[in-house]
């Protein structure tokens, strides 16, 4: 009768968005998601007590979770990165953990909240956050944007929020037709510019364009 039990709420409700209706026009059933979350421990006697666990587990931990943020394709593998800062390969012959480093040897990656590849080889990491004391320090909000190159095992970064203020809280990229990348920055800003976060700096107000944008960043193309 259901399609599964134990969602979170954010995705009830997107479940039953527009599902209000109990059939369709060729009879297809609707999936209403409240009866499966009521009787939730119903059909799975330990899903509270794994909630629970796993609530234990994570408290106070982000933004430092080892959950998958995004994931692409290049070089004939999968890659996955993790919001507390870890690339991961997956290809035929299992999961390798890749850390991408720039020419002097430093680690790249701090906190990755999107991912993006060319047909080059090229990876393009977003660490929404940088380095620091979690929403404290003024350098955590100071994310940037990480070119890996998948073949040649070299990195750097390509767009700093430090030397480009626009690109403050950068979240995710894509390449587009033009073959230039885009980057969504400002995710959690409102329009005017406030924010909740403790602390004397403000970082939706960074760059002189409070809320949500997206930042183009060019390129270099073949036939440049």
């Amino acid at each position: 009768q259901y399609l599964g039990v134990g969602l979170t709420n954010g995705i009830d409700t997107v479940a039953n968005a527009g599902c209000a209706a109990n059939n369709s026009t060729d009879q297809a059933q609707f999936f209403n998601p409240s009866p499966a979350w009521q009787d939730r421990n119903k059909f799975d006697k330990t899903y509270e007590t794994a909630i629970a666990a796993a609530e234990k587990a994570t408290n106070n931990n982000f933004p430092n979770d080892e959950v998958p943020t995004c994931v692409t394709r290049s070089d004939e593998a999968i890659w996955v990165g993790t919001l507390s800062g870890h690339l991961y390969r997956v290809d035929d012959g299992g999961v390798t953990q890749v850390v991408p480093k720039d020419s002097a040897g430093n680690g790249l990656l701090t906190h990755v909240t999107g991912c993006t590849a060319d047909s080059r080889g090229n990876l393009y990491l977003v660490n929404m956050f940088g380095p620091g004391i979690p929403f404290a320090s003024q350098s955590f909000f100071f994310g940037n944007v990480v070119k890996y190159n998948s073949e040649s095992g070299k990195g750097s970064v390509l767009a700093s929020s430090v030397d480009n203020p626009i690109l403050i809280l950068p979240y995710m990229p894509t390449i587009g037709p033009d073959g230039n990348l885009y980057v969504t920055a400002g995710a959690i800003c409102p329009a005017d510019g406030s924010f909740q976060g403790g602390g004397p700096f403000n970082p939706c107000l960074a760059g002189g364009k409070p809320g949500g944008k997206v930042v183009k960043i060019t390129l270099p193309h073949q036939d440049d």
